[in-house]
Formats: C-alpha cells, structure tokens, sequence
C-alpha cells in the first residue's frame, strides 16, 4: 500500500497545490522584475489588488509571464507573506490560498495571504490578458 492510497483526493489536492507554490516560489527567487507600485487605469482608479475593481492589471501575453508578475507582485508588496489551504483560525477551518474568478466578464487571480504580522489579505489580479493563453 503506497502513500497515495492513504490520502483523500483533497489531500492529494493540497499537497499538488503546495508543491505548485513552493516551485512557482523557488522559480521566482532565480528572476529579476521590474514590477511598480499601485498603478493607474484608464479610470483612474487606484490599483491596490483590494478589490476587482482595483486589480492589479497584469498586462503578460501568455500564462508564464503572468504568473511570474503576479508572484514578484505579492514578493515585493508583501514580504514574508505565505499561502495556506487550510488553517484552524479558533474553533473554524479556514480556507486560504489562490483561485481564478470571474467578475464583469474579465478573468481575475485571487490570492489569499497570511502576510508576516499574521494578518489576511486577498490580492486580485487582472488576469484577462493572459488567461488561457
């Protein structure tokens, strides 16, 4: 009886999501960016990834380079931070981690973090240019 007989197929979900992470992580310490801060669309609006409407817009061609922005994005803005798929958070399971949404018919990465001080943070990315592509 090997190991993945004994997981649950949402064992072996968390286990693929994190080895995703941490490779997307290691990759990313080897690639030098040159990401701002907030930056302004067309509307004006401060984009700070709090919301939909203020997404960081990642303006990559194909699926690699966004994820690459994303990543040095969340590095430089949120040092320390780190991505969980479930947490006890007093007596509740809580659910962390990235899922891709669609809101007004534009594609959106959703990060949730549990940043160094141990606050959490969702951080929403303007995927629309890239996703899949």
């Amino acid at each position: 009886m090997g190991l993945s007989d004994l997981l649950t197929m949402g064992e072996k979900m968390k286990l693929l999501t994190i080895a995703i992470s941490a490779a997307l992580l290691c990759a990313l310490g080897c690639q030098s960016t040159s990401q701002s801060s907030p930056v302004s669309h067309k509307n004006s609006i401060l984009r700070d990834g709090s919301s939909y409407t203020s997404a960081i817009l990642i303006s990559a061609r194909t699926q690699e380079e966004g994820i690459r922005e994303e990543y040095a994005y969340l590095q430089k803005h949120f040092p320390g931070f780190r991505q969980a798929e479930v947490e006890q958070v007093g007596e509740e399971e809580v659910v962390f981690g990235h899922h891709t949404d669609i809101h007004d018919g534009r594609f959106f990465s959703v990060h949730t973090l549990v940043l160094s001080n141990g606050k959490i943070r969702s951080v929403y990315f303007d995927i629309t240019s890239y996703f899949g592509k």
